[in-house]
């Protein structure tokens, strides 16, 4: 009951705390993308009881086949629950034997499946579809849970959800048009967040909160109102995600209310078409941000706040952010380095065509000293390339393009 307790206030806080606008953005949501649906229907001969299983007594008890053992697992498939009357639709806490869950539709009035306080390494959870509750996937205080190849869609407040709860992997699962959060892990160490698709949930695409090495990589999170949530986290890695058309932010990185030194790794990631910053951090520190795109941002590309600090971003791309202003990027924090330190290669703006540094806005008063092209060259105005030439030229007839188009 704590547990619970405890899911249902880490997910008000974080509508709380991400909540402003949401309305607009959902109902534009629903109107814009009422293609999504899943692809079954369900008849009510079909429907089963919920189960609970609480030792490893009640898996001989169900009759699932199997027999716990690593090699040959407890099966439970094929089962189906549509409907609110269950409070959970399968339950399962304090075992030690392994076990799969596979080819399930699920939906329950909390969790459509909650995991509690089992042995390391002993679930899986594969091809499964969890819609219209409270929270898809719980999975608590439960090491080494493996889910993959599933579905987590349609009203459910929350996807998935992983609380203190380490080495658990996400793999090729969808998460879409969930009403707060997509997929979040809070409290854990060594989680992987890989190659899902995160997008159309009327808040946030995925949050992270207060873990250690957790990295989430190679996932497709558009279409939500904010991208990803990276909260007092430190020493993980965020990289090769597409962070696209989120209109308030693509990514948030740092503390909110915290000293944590984050030392975080966030690389070869797009920040594209928001309605206000791609990237912001807010208290963040010690971190390295690399070979990202920050493109079309109504606002700034990146944006690092008075709080964040010993920061190094270099041989990112910026790219028609903040049209209105004068700079792509804003530093109003201390001891930022916008290049790096070894090769005094820094970012690419392809607003820059001066021979003077490029400005960074904000009170740190930081530049970029030797701005790179399209190809991370250094730009030398004596040698002046043709490449260099006809990719500008190429800028420009985009941009004068672009602005024909939405003058029409």
């Amino acid at each position: 009951m704590n547990s619970k307790k405890s899911l249902l206030s880490f997910i008000l806080i974080i509508s709380i705390l991400l909540s402003p606008s949401l309305i607009s953005y959902g109902d534009a949501l629903i109107e814009n993308n009422t293609h999504l649906s899943f692809p079954f229907s369900i008849r009510p001969e079909e429907i089963n009881e919920y189960i609970t299983i609480t030792s490893d007594d009640h898996f001989i008890d169900y009759g699932f086949n199997g027999t716990g053992t690593e090699e040959d697992p407890y099966i439970i498939e094929n089962v189906v629950i549509s409907t609110w009357s269950y409070h959970n639709g399968i339950v399962i806490i304090n075992t030690t034997k392994h076990f799969i869950i596979q080819d399930c539709i699920l939906q329950a009035f909390w969790s459509a499946i909650f995991i509690e306080d089992i042995a390391p390494n002993t679930a899986r959870i594969n091809n499964v579809t969890c819609f219209e509750s409270d929270v898809g996937m719980s999975i608590v205080r439960s090491n080494g849970v493996e889910i993959s190849d599933s579905t987590c869609g349609r009203w459910n407040t929350v996807g998935i959800i992983l609380l203190s709860s380490d080495y658990v992997l996400i793999k090729n699962t969808t998460c879409y048009s969930n009403t707060q959060v997509g997929i979040i892990s809070t409290g854990s160490f060594g989680n992987r967040i890989e190659s899902n698709n995160v997008s159309h949930t009327f808040n946030l695409g995925i949050s992270v909160d207060g873990d250690t090495n957790t990295t989430v990589s190679s996932n497709i999170c558009n279409y939500n109102f904010r991208g990803i949530y990276v909260d007092n986290t430190s020493d993980s890695t965020i990289s090769d995600n597409q962070f696209y058309s989120n209109p308030d932010w693509g990514g948030w990185f740092g503390n909110f209310e915290t000293s944590t030194t984050n030392n975080l790794t966030i690389t070869n990631n797009i920040f594209s078409f928001t309605n206000k910053n791609g990237f912001i951090g807010h208290g963040l520190k010690n971190s390295t941000i690399t070979n990202n795109i920050f493109s079309n941002n109504t606002l700034y590309g990146a944006t690092l706040d008075g709080n964040s600090k010993n920061n190094v971003l270099h041989h990112n791309l910026f790219l028609g952010n903040n049209p209105e202003g004068n700079s792509q990027a804003l530093d109003s924090g201390k001891n930022n380095l916008w290049y790096d330190e070894e090769t005094k290669e820094r970012n690419h703006w392809d607003d820059w065509t001066s021979k003077k540094p490029y400005p960074i806005a904000g009170s740190a008063g930081a530049e970029d000293k030797y701005p790179l092209n399209a190809n991370f060259d250094r730009i030398s105005f004596q040698f002046f390339s043709l490449g260099s030439l006809l990719f500008v030229v190429c800028i420009f007839l985009y941009k004068k393009k672009k602005r024909i188009f939405y003058n029409e």
